[in-house]
């Protein structure tokens, strides 16, 4: 009997057990692809004469279940009495030989990589092992019994909620990063439960903004200020493109006047191909902002569409996170916040995060991490100033985080 005490092991023992193995029997709640193991397991799929695999809160993958649609010796389980939860990979070897791995893994390419894992490795001379063996198969074959095999329509099915729910399963888990290959890859930051920012409530966070001073003075009246006016400039005009010049510049933080406080929330003064596209009123910016709605749920696709809209206003380059950030504060000071050379250092050291932050990586990383935030879940307040604080709330990060 071996105890293996960690991902690695566990991957080396099932990489060096299936091509030796002549047969295979195996149960495990969750499958995934894109690891050795499981092209192993593909390669030598003649082996197995039992594999059982769970699809409970669809954490299997789709494309794991489409590469064994067709083998008798495949079966998938959803029963809705409890969950399917089982970990065992039992394999006969030549002759009256066999072993069997126990343990915390799922057949998964978290498992084998980057989780904190252990099992055991039951072989056929260890003390106990006949009996072992018997309770181990029989465990097996009952499942077998309750399992059930996918056909086309019900993989089109599982495949359309698995869609849908994988990356709240990641975010669930504490998984933060890029979608890649409709998996989510974590961009290794600090856990959340680790994270300051995330935990704190929404007494806290108000009172942080509320401690913020220029010159020892309070910001936070010229803040709610600036906020308040751009709100009445998008519903004034509707579109950017309607807007003045110097209403443009003032939504775009732009700032002329040193006396403005539209540079507050990220002042773009010293963005000269942004500058030139708002002063020109490229289309494309309006467009791009249309593609937000002034209120309601926004979904990564929505802001990725932004961003591609966004992008089409600098065809020689120089577009950045920074101002397409500033626009997308001001029309959702709920949803974003402006990501500059002024904050990003301590915003992205409070969320455990590199600072080399991209399109894909600020919804994924930031606004993913501030969306699960207790402060940010918090209900609206009841009277003001916390409730236009509330209402411009991931904005307001930049009041707990600008390097002065």
């Amino acid at each position: 009997m071996l105890i293996l005490s960690d991902a690695s092991s566990i991957h080396n023992c099932l990489k060096r057990l299936i091509p030796n193995a002549t047969a295979i029997e195996a149960a495990a709640a969750w499958a995934s692809v894109g690891f050795e193991a499981y092209d192993l397991l593909l390669k030598h799929k003649k082996k197995i004469r039992r594999l059982i695999v769970g699809m409970h809160f669809f954490q299997t993958h789709p494309d794991f279940i489409e590469a064994y649609l067709s083998e008798k010796a495949v079966k998938f389980i959803m029963s809705t009495d409890g969950t399917f939860h089982p970990k065992v990979y039992y394999f006969a070897m030549t002759g009256s030989e066999w072993k069997c791995l126990v343990g915390s893994a799922n057949f998964t390419r978290s498992a084998v990589e980057s989780n904190q894992e252990m099992a055991v490795l039951i072989e056929n001379h260890d003390p106990g092992a006949a009996q072992l063996k018997k309770e181990i198969l029989g465990s097996i074959r009952r499942w077998w019994v309750a399992a059930k095999y996918m056909d086309r329509e019900g993989l089109e099915y599982y495949r359309e909620q698995w869609d849908k729910n994988r990356v709240k399963n990641a975010r669930r888990a504490g998984i933060f990063g890029k979608l890649v290959a409709s998996d989510v890859v974590s961009d290794r930051g600090v856990a959340a439960i680790d994270i300051p920012i995330i935990r704190m409530n929404w007494k806290d966070f108000f009172k942080q903004v509320r401690m913020e001073r220029d010159n020892n003075q309070p910001t936070l009246n010229a803040r709610l200020s600036v906020l308040k006016q751009i709100s009445a400039f998008l519903t004034e005009y509707g579109h950017f493109r309607d807007m003045p010049k110097q209403t443009r510049y003032e939504i775009a933080g732009i700032v002329l006047d040193e006396s403005s406080n539209f540079g507050w929330f990220g002042s773009m003064f010293g963005a000269g191909s942004f500058k030139g596209a708002v002063n020109r009123n490229d289309r494309h910016l309006s467009q791009a902002l249309d593609l937000i709605p002034f209120n309601g749920k926004i979904v990564r696709e929505q802001y990725m569409a932004f961003v591609k809209e966004f992008k089409k206003a600098f065809p020689h380059g120089r577009d950045g996170i920074g101002t397409a950030t500033r626009l997308l504060a001001m029309k959702r000071p709920d949803v974003f916040v402006c990501l500059d050379s002024s904050n990003r250092k301590r915003l992205c050291h409070a969320f455990g995060i590199s600072q080399n932050v991209d399109y894909e990586m600020y919804w994924d990383s930031i606004i993913e991490r501030i969306q699960a935030s207790i402060w940010w879940n918090s209900q609206r307040p009841a009277s003001d100033p916390e409730r236009s604080v509330w209402d411009g709330r991931a904005a307001f990060l930049d009041a707990l985080f600008y390097e002065w």
